[in-house]
C-alpha cells in the first residue's frame, strides 16, 4: 500500500483514476476490455471481469492502446501477419492487410463474412487521400462548430475593463481563448467518433458490409483531425504557461527536481491516456464557471455606467463590491486552470517541447 502512497507523490494523481476496476485490486489497469469501453482491468481480474460480465463468450482483446510501430498516436490497425496493433498512419503506410479494431472478431471470424472486406478499409483511403478530406469538411453534422458569440472572450469586450483574470496580458487572453476553443473541439470530435464506432460495431456482422466500412472510413478522418485538435491544444496549453510569468514559475518549479513542488514527467502511455483527458475535461468545466462569472460581471459594469451617469454614489459603492468579489473568483478559477496545465505538462512530452520552443525561440514582451 505504502508503494501506491508513493505514487501518488510522485506522479501527482490519484491512483483509484489508474487502478484495477475491480474493487479490491489496487494493481495498475493495464487491460480493457473491449465490449466495455469504460472498464480497465489487471491481468487478473480482466478473466473475472470476462467471465462474469459476459458469460466466457469469446472477446478479442484490443490489446495496446497506442500504436507498437510509433507510440505516437492511438491504436486503430491490427495486422494479422505482423500481429501487431497499428495506429491511423503507421496503417495506411503499411505493406500487409491490416484490419480495424472497432469489431475485428465478426470480420475474421465469422467464415460467412468475407475476408478481404477488411482490406477496402484501407486501399480507397490510402490511394485517395484529397476526397477523404473533402469528406470530412462536408460532414457539417459532425465536426465542430463553436459560435465565439456565446463565449465572452478578451476581444468581445473592447468597450469593457480588462478581464479580472487576464488585465494587461493581452497575449494570455489570446492563448486561452485559442486552448478553450480547441479544448471544445476536441470534445465534440470525440463524442462524434464514439458515435461511430458504435455504429461501425452495430452494423459489421450484417448482410451487407457498406454501412460498417462508411461509418469506419469516417471514423479514420474524424480520428485523423482529432489529432491534429490534439496537438493545437497542446501547443496551447504550452503557450498559456510560457505567456503568463506565475504559470511559467509554477512549471520551472515542478520541473525542479530539488524543489518540494517537483512533478517527476510521466512516460506511461496507458496512464497518461487516461489521466490527461480528465484535466481537460476539468479546465472545460472550470472556463463554463469563469463564463457565468463574466456574465455577471459585465451586466454589473453595465449598471457601474448607469450609476455613474446617474451621480448614485450609493449604488457605485454597492455595484463596486460586488464586481471585486467576482473578480475574485474568477482569478481563483483561473489559478485553479493554471494548476490543471502545469499537471498536464507533466503528462505531455509534446506540451514540454513546445515550451522549451517557445521559450528559446519566440521573444516575450
Amino acid at each position: 500500500m505504502d508503494k501506491f502512497l508513493l505514487a501518488d507523490d510522485a506522479v501527482g494523481i490519484k491512483w483509484d483514476i489508474v487502478k484495477c476496476g475491480h474493487r479490491k485490486c489496487l494493481r495498475l489497469a493495464d487491460l480493457r476490455c473491449p465490449k466495455c469501453p469504460g472498464e480497465f482491468h489487471c491481468q487478473e481480474h480482466m478473466g473475472d471481469h470476462l467471465r462474469l460480465r459476459h458469460g466466457n463468450k469469446p472477446v478479442d482483446d484490443y490489446g495496446p492502446k497506442v500504436c507498437e510501430t510509433c507510440t505516437d498516436f492511438k491504436v486503430e490497425f491490427y495486422c494479422l501477419s505482423c500481429k501487431l496493433y497499428k495506429c491511423f498512419k503507421c496503417g495506411h503506410s503499411h505493406t500487409h492487410p491490416v484490419y480495424p479494431i472497432a469489431a475485428p472478431a465478426p470480420v475474421v471470424a465469422h467464415p460467412s463474412a468475407p475476408t478481404v472486406n477488411p482490406v477496402a478499409v484501407q486501399r480507397p483511403v490510402k490511394q485517395e487521400p484529397a476526397s477523404r478530406v473533402v469528406h470530412v469538411a462536408g460532414e457539417s453534422s459532425v465536426l465542430p462548430t463553436r459560435d465565439d458569440k456565446t463565449f465572452i472572450t478578451s476581444s468581445s469586450l473592447p468597450n469593457m475593463p480588462p478581464l479580472p483574470h487576464v488585465r494587461d496580458n493581452y497575449l494570455k487572453g489570446v492563448m486561452l481563448d485559442n486552448y478553450n476553443k480547441f479544448n471544445d473541439q476536441a470534445d465534440q470530435l470525440d463524442k462524434a467518433i464514439r458515435k461511430l464506432e458504435v455504429e461501425a460495431r452495430m452494423n459489421v456482422s450484417s448482410a451487407s458490409m457498406s454501412v460498417a466500412l462508411s461509418a469506419v472510413n469516417r471514423r479514420s478522418e474524424l480520428q485523423r483531425a482529432l489529432e491534429d485538435v490534439f496537438r493545437q491544444r497542446d501547443e496551447a496549453v504550452a503557450q498559456v504557461i510560457v505567456y503568463d510569468p506565475p504559470v511559467l514559475a509554477q512549471y520551472d518549479a515542478a520541473q525542479d527536481p530539488a524543489n518540494p513542488l517537483y512533478k517527476a514527467p510521466v512516460h506511461n502511455p496507458t496512464i497518461a491516456q487516461r489521466f490527461v483527458p480528465l484535466k481537460h475535461g476539468m479546465c472545460a468545466k472550470i472556463e463554463l464557471k469563469i463564463q457565468g462569472l463574466l456574465t455577471q460581471w459585465v451586466r454589473l459594469q453595465d449598471q457601474m455606467v448607469a450609476a455613474l451617469s446617474d451621480h448614485d454614489v450609493p449604488a457605485m459603492e454597492r455595484l463596486q463590491e460586488e464586481i471585486e468579489s467576482l473578480e475574485s473568483q474568477m482569478c481563483l478559477q483561473d489559478t485553479q486552470r493554471a494548476a490543471q496545465f502545469v499537471e498536464i505538462s507533466a503528462f505531455s512530452d509534446r506540451v514540454r517541447q513546445f515550451i522549451t520552443h517557445y521559450r528559446e525561440n519566440v521573444p516575450r514582451t
